[in-house]
Protein backbone atom coordinates (compact mmCIF):
# COMPACT_ATOMS: atom_id res chain seq x y z
CA UNK A 1 0.00 0.00 0.00
CA UNK A 2 0.77 3.52 -0.65
CA UNK A 3 2.10 6.22 1.55
CA UNK A 4 0.69 9.39 2.24
CA UNK A 5 2.19 12.95 1.68
CA UNK A 6 1.48 16.33 2.69
CA UNK A 7 0.30 19.01 -0.80
CA UNK A 8 3.58 20.46 -1.68
CA UNK A 9 5.84 17.68 -0.45
CA UNK A 10 9.10 17.97 -2.95
CA UNK A 11 9.26 14.06 -3.71
CA UNK A 12 11.77 13.13 -7.05
CA UNK A 13 13.33 15.03 -9.25
CA UNK A 14 13.67 14.04 -12.62
CA UNK A 15 17.51 14.30 -13.99
CA UNK A 16 17.69 14.34 -18.23
CA UNK A 17 21.42 12.82 -18.25
CA UNK A 18 22.72 9.80 -19.88
CA UNK A 19 19.13 9.32 -20.77
CA UNK A 20 16.19 9.72 -18.16
CA UNK A 21 16.15 9.02 -14.52
CA UNK A 22 14.48 10.11 -11.69
CA UNK A 23 15.62 10.89 -8.40
CA UNK A 24 13.00 9.45 -5.97
CA UNK A 25 12.17 9.72 -2.02
CA UNK A 26 10.17 7.33 -0.45
CA UNK A 27 9.10 7.26 3.48
CA UNK A 28 11.62 5.49 5.50
CA UNK A 29 9.84 3.82 8.08
CA UNK A 30 7.78 1.77 4.54
CA UNK A 31 10.92 1.52 2.23
CA UNK A 32 13.56 0.72 4.35
CA UNK A 33 14.86 -2.86 3.81
CA UNK A 34 12.39 -3.05 0.93
CA UNK A 35 13.95 -1.10 -2.25
CA UNK A 36 17.12 -2.86 -3.81
CA UNK A 37 18.65 -2.11 -7.17
CA UNK A 38 16.88 -4.10 -10.22
CA UNK A 39 13.45 -4.15 -9.14
CA UNK A 40 11.06 -2.50 -11.38
CA UNK A 41 8.92 0.08 -11.50
CA UNK A 42 5.95 1.90 -12.90
CA UNK A 43 5.84 6.15 -13.29
CA UNK A 44 2.68 8.00 -14.22
CA UNK A 45 1.45 11.03 -13.79
CA UNK A 46 -2.19 12.96 -12.13
CA UNK A 47 -1.02 15.25 -15.20
CA UNK A 48 -1.26 12.49 -17.99
CA UNK A 49 -3.86 9.95 -16.71
CA UNK A 50 -2.29 6.46 -17.35
CA UNK A 51 -5.28 4.60 -18.64
CA UNK A 52 -5.03 7.35 -21.64
CA UNK A 53 -0.95 8.17 -21.78
CA UNK A 54 0.31 5.23 -20.52
CA UNK A 55 2.74 4.30 -17.87
CA UNK A 56 6.54 4.78 -17.93
CA UNK A 57 8.73 1.74 -17.27
CA UNK A 58 11.74 2.14 -14.73
CA UNK A 59 13.84 -0.11 -12.18
CA UNK A 60 15.72 1.19 -9.36
CA UNK A 61 19.12 1.54 -10.16
CA UNK A 62 20.41 3.03 -6.55
CA UNK A 63 19.38 2.96 -3.23
CA UNK A 64 21.02 5.63 -0.45
CA UNK A 65 22.13 3.60 2.39
CA UNK A 66 20.83 5.54 4.79
CA UNK A 67 17.39 7.98 5.50
CA UNK A 68 17.84 11.63 5.73
CA UNK A 69 14.75 13.42 7.13
CA UNK A 70 12.52 10.46 7.36
CA UNK A 71 12.71 9.93 3.86
CA UNK A 72 14.81 7.43 1.82
CA UNK A 73 16.61 8.33 -1.34
CA UNK A 74 16.43 6.11 -4.56
CA UNK A 75 17.67 6.53 -8.24
CA UNK A 76 15.92 5.16 -10.84
CA UNK A 77 16.28 4.45 -14.40
CA UNK A 78 13.42 4.99 -17.29
CA UNK A 79 13.50 2.23 -19.28
CA UNK A 80 10.28 3.21 -21.74
CA UNK A 81 8.79 6.54 -21.93
CA UNK A 82 5.39 6.24 -23.97
CA UNK A 83 4.94 9.13 -26.50
CA UNK A 84 2.00 9.90 -25.27
CA UNK A 85 3.14 10.26 -21.75
CA UNK A 86 6.29 13.03 -22.09
CA UNK A 87 7.78 13.31 -19.04
CA UNK A 88 9.56 16.88 -17.86
CA UNK A 89 11.12 18.68 -15.40
CA UNK A 90 9.00 19.83 -12.66
CA UNK A 91 6.04 17.38 -13.88
CA UNK A 92 4.14 15.93 -10.68
CA UNK A 93 4.88 12.07 -10.67
CA UNK A 94 3.88 8.88 -8.80
CA UNK A 95 6.10 6.22 -9.12
CA UNK A 96 5.28 2.82 -8.23
CA UNK A 97 8.33 0.14 -7.20
CA UNK A 98 7.15 -3.30 -7.18
CA UNK A 99 9.14 -5.12 -3.45
CA UNK A 100 7.12 -8.03 -3.45
CA UNK A 101 5.28 -10.69 -6.24
CA UNK A 102 3.03 -12.71 -4.01
CA UNK A 103 0.47 -15.41 -5.67
CA UNK A 104 -3.56 -14.60 -4.03
CA UNK A 105 -3.22 -17.87 -1.99
CA UNK A 106 0.07 -16.20 0.00
CA UNK A 107 -1.94 -13.05 -0.13
CA UNK A 108 -4.97 -14.44 1.54
CA UNK A 109 -2.42 -16.53 4.59
CA UNK A 110 -0.75 -13.19 5.11
CA UNK A 111 -3.81 -11.67 5.82
CA UNK A 112 -5.16 -14.57 7.81
CA UNK A 113 -1.37 -14.46 9.83
CA UNK A 114 -2.06 -10.86 10.44
CA UNK A 115 -5.49 -11.29 11.93
CA UNK A 116 -4.68 -14.13 13.83
CA UNK A 117 -1.52 -12.15 15.69
CA UNK A 118 -3.61 -9.30 16.35
CA UNK A 119 -6.73 -11.74 18.30
CA UNK A 120 -3.23 -13.20 20.06
CA UNK A 121 -2.27 -9.60 21.12
CA UNK A 122 -5.47 -8.89 22.04
CA UNK A 123 -6.47 -11.78 23.75
CA UNK A 124 -2.94 -11.85 25.80
CA UNK A 125 -4.17 -8.31 26.88
CA UNK A 126 -7.23 -9.00 27.69
CA UNK A 127 -6.08 -11.54 30.62
CA UNK A 128 -3.77 -9.21 32.19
Amino acid sequence: PGSMVEEGDWLATLAPDEGHRLVAFFPSAQAAGRLAPGQPARISSPSFPSMVHGQSIAHVRRVAGESHEGRLRAELEILDEPPAFPLSPGLPLVVEVETDRLSPLHLLLRAAGTRFAAGTERDTAARR
